[in-house]
């Protein structure tokens, strides 16, 4: 069995060799290494040719322009032989000499499944140990799409292993053919298409061991201020989510849910807070746009009947049932920047006003009685 090792690079010379080392010393060899040099500017080219050089088995790829790291995933994946895929930053590193070998073991005691995940750690450059993926299954499991939503409630947030992110997943190159799985291009958090692509496999294995150091870095697009454009890009997602569950015919079985996942997604605390850095009309042009192409794209009837329950858990957010219909009846409506309220968890005036009363009401009262006691001393 080959695997394919995609690993996009762009002005990481401080990182390459690190990434490059975990992955040559695997004793699993069947390998295919493709490296994706994405115009880099710094002397990552020449780390990664020097390592070229020393083993057959690695190949370089050269962009003439930036297509960022989408582009340069797509690059390698068009170019990819093995039977299966394992996309890779170039700042991150293999857990373990043998983390390949226990996952081709993996994969192979269990007859080749559409996509097998597993658990990651996450370091701050220095070695500094943040966290580890939690163990949604305590043994290797085999599980289907029906069965897999329950695993994607996660108790926090980043650190769902079955989440969006790609890096810590093996796709069998098949797989990937068949449902036409391609990257975003010139798009912020590409991999968040990953849960698409999840739903659509046969079968799925869960895997508890952590086989990936994920490096939380400066200057790396997790770390990075958004964008002036980062509305922009969600759209874009939203409409490229959308297209790929109408695309696929097996997906409708799971519309309702998708969808609920898909608001999850784009309306999250982060976008929450960029927008609301914006002045009063820019907010209302960019929440119009956001809650319109959500509906233009959407079967809001489909998502409403999919409600069970008071609420539903996704990546370790409770998303509330009645908040998600209000939304709905307020867009439908028109009333786009109410809706997104709801679901941006935007506080009222009032809420703030609560909020700083509360926060001043103690400091409030110790200044009066200072005074009173003054007054009585004099």
């Amino acid at each position: 069995m080959k695997i394919s090792l995609i690993i996009p690079f762009y002005n990481v010379e401080a990182y390459l060799g690190r990434c490059l080392e975990s992955i040559i010393a695997q004793t699993y060899t069947n390998l295919e290494i493709i490296l994706i040099d994405d115009c880099s500017t710094d002397n990552s080219s020449q780390i990664a040719q020097d390592y070229a050089r020393q083993d057959n088995r690695i190949r370089v790829m050269k962009h003439n322009e930036n297509k960022q790291q989408s582009g340069a995933r797509n690059t390698g994946l068009r170019h990819a032989t093995g039977d299966y895929i394992w996309f890779i930053d170039s700042d991150d590193q293999i857990a373990s000499h043998h983390s390949m070998m226990a996952l081709v073991a993996a994969l192979e005691h269990h007859n080749a499944p559409d996509v097998l995940i597993f658990g990651f750690t996450v370091y701050k450059v220095g070695d500094q140990l943040l966290g580890k993926s939690y163990i949604q299954s305590p043994r290797l499991t085999a599980v289907t799409p029906k069965d897999i939503a329950p695993y994607f409630a996660g108790e926090r947030w980043y650190y769902t292993s079955i989440g969006e992110m790609v890096w810590n997943k093996l796709f069998r190159r098949s797989f990937l053919d068949r449902i036409g799985a391609t990257f975003q291009e010139n798009m912020l958090y590409e991999d968040n298409i990953t849960p698409y692509w999840i739903f659509c496999a046969d079968r799925i294995l869960l895997m508890p061991e952590m086989h990936y150091h994920y490096y939380l870095r400066h200057g790396s697009t997790t770390t990075s201020d958004a964008p002036a454009n980062f509305v922009e890009h969600r759209i874009r997602y939203m409409e490229q989510a959308v297209a790929f569950i109408q695309r696929h015919p097996a997906l409708q079985l799971y519309q309702g849910y998708l969808t609920l996942f898909l608001l999850r997604q784009v309306f999250d605390p982060r976008l929450a807070r960029i927008i609301a850095s914006y002045d009063r009309r820019k907010q209302r042009i960019v929440t119009e746009q956001l809650v319109r192409s959500f509906l233009a794209g959407v079967d809001t009837t489909t998502l409403i009947a999919s409600l069970q329950g008071e609420h539903t858990k996704i990546m370790a957010e409770q998303i509330l049932h009645d908040s998600v219909r209000e939304f709905v009846r307020l867009a439908t409506q028109g009333s786009y920047v109410q809706a997104y309220r709801i679901l941006s968890h935007q506080p009222r005036w009032i809420d703030h006003l609560l909020r700083v009363v509360k926060l001043c009401l103690p400091y409030a009262l110790v200044r009066m009685m200072q005074q009173r006691r003054a007054s009585l001393a004099s």
